[in-house]
């Protein structure tokens, strides 16, 4: 007898609720949300990212973490 069996339930998970996140489809839509809640951080920002391109976008997320005085930057994930 075969069984079936999803290998994704032996996989650590987190329970998250629907309402709880958001998902962005568009690059722009992203950098908006982004540079939103780096303005309204009080302590902390952590960004998982592989890399900010030297763009527009890029340069204007960096400039606003190191704006913001009252925030650390603190790189959680850094890919090459």
């Amino acid at each position: 007898m075969i069984v079936s069996r999803n290998p994704f339930e032996q996989l650590p998970s987190l329970a998250v609720k629907p309402e709880d996140f958001e998902v962005l489809h568009a690059a722009d839509t992203f950098r908006t949300r982004l540079l939103e809640a780096i303005s309204k951080a009080t302590s902390r920002i952590y960004l998982v990212a592989l890399y900010l391109e030297d763009d527009e976008a890029g340069r204007e997320i960096s400039q606003r973490f190191m704006k913001r005085n009252s925030a650390i930057l603190d790189w959680t994930s850094i890919s090459v």
